[in-house]
């Protein structure tokens, strides 16, 4: 469920909560990082009440683009980790969020995440041209090389030519089409390089 369309969840505790949309959806000044930090004991403990409500929390997407400047990705990278464990230390199961674009983003990208467990990836925008295609396939096998998964839930497409390399390292690969896909049909953005 996204993070934009909570309140229409009728059944929180077999769902999953993800942020794999637009960054304003759930960031800024009144947002869930600026919640947890900043706000008040009675507002922060709302939202976690909230988030309870749900079977696990995927870390947030804050945007990691190749483009932005090291100290912007190395920001979005850390405040998603700080996130997943503040929710942790009030028990909610946060699954870590993997994004990472060139090679020097792989340590912090892979810091934080259990070896051998669970992790998420939502490839939106990660399949529009091939540069952003080969970026997430070498992270896809960074991450198998150095974590070796045993779950990857992939919000988004997942093709064959950038995940084979999970399976085949036996990781099961959750597959889950985004809203964007289900609105249009099953259609993958991006898939057509």
């Amino acid at each position: 469920m996204l993070w934009s369309n909570r309140n229409k969840c009728k059944d929180k505790k077999n769902h999953g909560l993800i942020f794999y949309e637009y960054d304003c959806k759930f960031d800024g000044k009144d947002g869930l990082y600026n919640i947890l930090k900043y706000e008040t004991d009675d507002k922060v403990q709302q939202l976690i009440d909230e988030l309870k409500e749900f079977a696990f929390v995927v870390c947030p997407d804050y945007s990691v683009y190749g483009n932005f400047p090291n100290y912007k990705q190395i920001d979005a990278l850390s405040r998603s980790r700080e996130v997943g464990y503040i929710l942790s230390t009030y028990g909610i199961k946060a699954v870590v969020n993997f994004r990472a674009t060139y090679e020097w983003t792989y340590e912090l990208a892979l810091t934080g995440i259990c070896y051998n467990g669970i992790v998420s990836i939502g490839t939106l925008g990660c399949l529009r041209d091939k540069e952003s295609r080969t970026l997430l396939k070498n992270s896809v096998q960074a991450l198998v090389e150095y974590i070796k998964p045993r779950i990857i839930i992939v919000y988004g497409y997942a093709p064959d030519d950038i995940f084979q390399v999970a399976r085949d390292s036996g990781a099961d690969v959750w597959q889950f089409d985004s809203e964007i896909s289900r609105a249009f049909g099953g259609h993958h953005y991006g898939d057509e390089i």
